[in-house]
């Protein structure tokens, strides 16, 4: 799947993939879960890079005992260990650095 990165059709993106992945034997709530963090992953991205994103591409893959998931934006790449400004770096990114 490919979207544009825009609020409007990252909302529609997890249902999409949760029912790609229903039509194909994926159990519900495994479904609904990875269709919740890419959801999340597409809005991140929109709400971070804005204009800088120009397309989010998504590969959802179902093999006999996994599935696979790429998720791939046109932004800026993002380090969680790197910070060019020290003050403004999160818990989070603290935590990778350790």
């Amino acid at each position: 799947m490919a979207i544009h990165s825009t609020l409007d059709e990252v909302v529609g993106l997890s249902k999409k993939l949760m029912n790609f992945l229903r039509e194909n034997n994926a159990q519900k709530d495994m479904a609904l879960s990875i269709g919740m963090a890419i959801e999340e992953m597409a809005v991140n991205t929109v709400k971070h890079e804005g204009d800088k994103t120009r397309n989010i591409d998504i590969l959802a893959k179902i093999e006999e005992n996994e599935i696979i998931i790429a998720f791939r934006d046109s932004g800026t790449q993002f380090n969680p260990t790197y910070s060019s400004r020290e003050e403004e770096s999160s818990g989070n990114i603290e935590v990778c650095r350790r």
